[in-house]
């Protein structure tokens, strides 16, 4: 089993930097940072339902087909935005998609009927965040391969936060004007930040590295990097093992975030406190996708993901075992730990790919690498719902989760590095 750090995981012979150029890398993740926070409004579309619900007559099942649209073209616009990273370069792709989304956001706000819903936020917002939303990460990850972790963790942060930063501002003003006018607030953020944000965005020289990485890190001999592509990754264990690791802590995750507002109201908990336990998820995902990046860049892959696993598993036996007798102080604690191990797989996934895979390849990569989302999104809310329905508890859905956290903790115990290639 290899669990060595990144830093240890590097080309000796590649041209190390020692221009200014290098000394502003932080740049990038700045502005990779402020367009994952506006990305990050896809998951801000629970203030937009009881005001369409209201003004529409719409059913619930109605509004979330709207959101469940949008996860489905997002993964979609992460394989086709990935796939053009790799040829077209950062900057054309993130423009393109900060196009497409604020058409999406501005034609949302003219919405008149569930079909104009569907096309704009469900297939236009979501296609667009996703085909933007990988440019970023994949540029931080060419500028700093020897911090992965820590720097994927605040791209990642970024868009976790985005519900909670961007999202209160966006509520206050439904209040205030109107939804229409929220979905042109995000239309607005979408060119000032994306756009423009997205002409800052370049590759470093090809074989680049920072100053002083040339040499192997403290954990080992240095381990040549190889580039697989999308059909050579599919033939080594280590993306399957890894593959099921995401889709088990997603899955998990997803079917406690669906459910922990009713599953607290029916255990006597107020609705509003119910609600501020999901804005304490929202902080802890976007918090603990940072403190996950830093862990794998000092404790590496290996412990990294076992760690993620038995955090996931502490919060779902606290929400369990606990809750019932020891009241909303348990139900807090659980929602830290789900909270913050559910946003600690978004790093993991992205620093596992650029480590293991290469980086030649890793928009296409990363892309592909979001299938699990699409399934963790369409089966964990529905499993935990049917579980819920066929027992009327929420208990064996909590330990349906529990089972997949202990996979998880498995997966990160046994994942290895991939096997070299066979050069030609």
């Amino acid at each position: 089993m290899s669990s060595q750090p990144m830093a240890s995981r590097q080309i000796n012979s590649a041209p190390v930097d020692r221009t200014a150029e290098g000394a502003n890398r932080w740049l990038y993740v700045i502005v990779g940072f402020l367009i994952s926070l506006v990305l990050g409004l896809l998951y801000a579309w629970s203030i937009f339902v009881i005001p369409l619900e209201k003004q529409f007559g719409w059913t619930r099942a109605q509004t979330s087909l709207a959101f469940t649209l949008s996860i489905i073209f997002f993964v979609v616009g992460m394989i086709a935005g990935g796939k053009h990273t790799d040829k077209k370069g950062p900057r054309v792709v993130v423009s393109i998609g900060s196009i497409v989304l604020a058409v999406g956001f501005f034609l949302a706000s003219l919405t008149d009927s569930l079909i104009h819903l569907y096309i704009s936020y469900g297939v236009l917002c979501g296609f667009g965040i996703g085909y933007a939303n990988i440019a970023p990460m994949a540029t931080a990850m060419r500028w700093f391969p020897d911090r992965r972790g820590f720097v994927s963790g605040i791209l990642v942060m970024g868009f976790g936060l985005a519900a909670f930063v961007l999202g209160s501002t966006a509520g206050y003003i439904i209040i205030k004007v109107g939804w229409e006018w929220a979905f042109k607030l995000f239309a607005i953020l979408s060119l000032v930040f994306c756009l423009l944000g997205a002409q800052f965005l370049k590759y470093p020289p090809v074989g680049w590295l920072p100053a002083g990485m040339q040499q192997a890190g403290p954990a080992g001999p240095a381990r040549k990097a190889q580039d697989y592509d999308w059909r050579e990754m599919f033939h080594t264990s280590t993306w399957w093992i890894w593959w099921t690791f995401h889709l088990v802590i997603l899955t998990g995750g997803l079917m406690i975030i669906g459910h922990i507002v009713p599953f607290a109201v029916e255990g006597g908990v107020s609705t509003a406190s119910a609600v501020f336990a999901m804005g304490v998820f929202s902080v802890c995902n976007g918090l603990g996708r940072l403190a996950v990046g830093l862990l794998w860049d000092k404790l590496g892959r290996n412990h990294t993901m076992t760690i993620t696993g038995v955090v996931m598993l502490a919060g779902l036996l606290c929400l369990g075992l606990l809750v019932g007798p020891f009241g909303y102080a348990a139900l807090l604690t659980a929602v830290v730990l789900i909270g913050a191990a559910f946003g600690g797989s978004v790093p993991i996934a992205s620093s596992l790919i650029a480590s293991s895979f290469g980086s030649k390849h890793f928009g296409t990569n990363y892309g592909i690498a979001t299938t699990p989302l699409m399934v963790g999104a369409i089966i964990g809310p529905y499993l935990g719902g049917y579980i819920r329905t066929l027992t009327k508890s929420y208990e064996y859905a909590i330990f349906t989760s529990v089972a997949l956290a202990v996979i998880g903790i498995i997966t990160g115990i046994i994942i290895k590095d991939p096997k070299p290639k066979v050069e030609p």
